[in-house]
């Protein structure tokens, strides 16, 4: 994402439709692996929890 942007910037224009497609698609997978890193933490956290208050959970 960055060398699609330093790219624009250092040739001083704005970005290409293909370079801001690819900007756009990368800005989504961010989103979907930042919500996914959230639910891991999530599960850990509350994984945490139950062992702590000695709650046998099978998943």
């Amino acid at each position: 994402m960055r060398a699609i942007m330093e790219t624009a910037d250092k040739e001083q224009r704005s970005t290409t439709e293909a370079e801001g497609a690819k900007f756009d698609e990368l800005r989504s997978q961010v989103g979907s692996l930042e919500k996914e890193i959230a639910r891991y933490y999530e599960a850990l956290t509350m994984s945490n929890v139950i062992s702590r208050c000695g709650v046998r959970n099978s998943e």
